[in-house]
C-alpha cells in the first residue's frame, strides 16, 4: 500500500510540475511569460531548500530527531502509546476510516 501510494504521488506531483508551467505559458502576456515560468522554478527550489534546512536543523535534536516537529506543533503522543511516526490527529482519527 506504502508503494502504490508513493507512486500515486510521484505521478501526481511529476503532472503539476509538468502541467503548472504549461498552464502559465499559454496565459500569460508574452512579455512576461518567460517570468512567470522563472519564478514557478525558483519556487520549487526555494521550498527544497527550505525543507532541506528544516530537516538539517532537527536531525540534530537529541534523542527524538525529526520526530520532534509534530511535538512543536503540539501533536504529540501520550506517554503509554506505542512509538508511531507523526500524523496529524484529524488524519490518525478520521482519515483512517476513508482508507
Amino acid at each position: 500500500m506504502l508503494i502504490v501510494g508513493r507512486i500515486c504521488l510521484g505521478v501526481g506531483v511529476g503532472f503539476g510540475n509538468q502541467a503548472a508551467p504549461l498552464l502559465l505559458s499559454e496565459i500569460a502576456p508574452a512579455h512576461i511569460r518567460g517570468a512567470l515560468n522563472i519564478l514557478f522554478h525558483l519556487d520549487v527550489t526555494i521550498g527544497i531548500l527550505i525543507a532541506n534546512v528544516v530537516n538539517y536543523f532537527t536531525s540534530n535534536i537529541h534523542p527524538v530527531g525529526w520526530s520532534a516537529i509534530p511535538r512543536i506543533t503540539g501533536d504529540h503522543q501520550d506517554a503509554d502509546e506505542p512509538r508511531r511516526a507523526g500524523v496529524p490527529r484529524a488524519v490518525d482519527g478520521s482519515g483512517g476510516q476513508c482508507v
